[in-house]
């Protein structure tokens, strides 16, 4: 689970969306594993951290232990513009989504981070900062839709709020990501010259 300073006090809150007979919220602590218990026969808590800049704008999201939904959150990355089906369920594509494996960092570790990139910038392809927490929960209804057995439990931690020295240390790791202008300008570009009928094609 992420631990920062700077997180808000917020309760956690967990749910079991496979093995129990109800489907409402716990909000209770995970009781301790068994040591008696195999590795094998532990089942991972995937966790979901909404995150922000020390500014209070969306940063993204942190996916703890999140090995098993590893390819559905690159796809929700995938900056192609078609629309992506998790669990039945539809997101559209954003171009300034960019998720990375970090596997040690200041705010945690083992982290599928997903990053909007550019926040300051608005166009019809950036991902809306007002949908920041609904994205999360969203995500989650998709991957509890696909009913993975090898997920024993959600956890929707506290809100995380970086420090400057974190955001600076994850900005780094991610490396340099291409603006979204730049990106807009490519898709206009790629989308003005795309080849014509082949009639006129085979005339040059």
């Amino acid at each position: 689970m992420v631990k920062s300073a700077s997180s808000k006090t917020t309760s956690s809150l967990t749910i079991n969306p496979y093995e129990s007979p109800s489907d409402k919220a716990k909000r209770l602590p995970q009781p301790p594993q068994s040591p008696t218990k195999s590795p094998r026969d532990i089942k991972p808590l995937l966790q979901v951290t909404n995150v922000f800049c020390p500014n209070g704008v969306a940063f993204g999201w942190f996916w703890g232990r999140s090995y098993d939904v590893k390819e559905q959150l690159k796809a929700l990355a995938n900056k192609n513009g078609e629309n992506i089906y998790i669990g039945g369920v539809e997101f559209k594509s954003f171009i300034n989504l960019t998720v990375k494996w970090i596997k040690e960092c200041q705010a945690g570790n083992l982290l599928w981070v997903m990053r909007i990139d550019e926040v300051d910038a608005s166009t019809d392809w950036s991902f809306p900062l007002s949908a920041h927490k609904a994205y999360a929960n969203k995500v989650v209804r998709a991957i509890v839709a696909q009913k993975l057995k090898t997920l024993a439990e959600i956890e929707i931690t506290p809100d995380l709020t970086l420090t400057e020295s974190h955001m600076e240390e994850l900005n780094n790791m991610f490396g340099e990501v291409t603006g979204v202008g730049n990106n807009v300008r490519d898709a206009l570009l790629e989308e003005f010259i795309a080849e014509a009928d082949d009639d006129l094609e085979q005339l040059i």
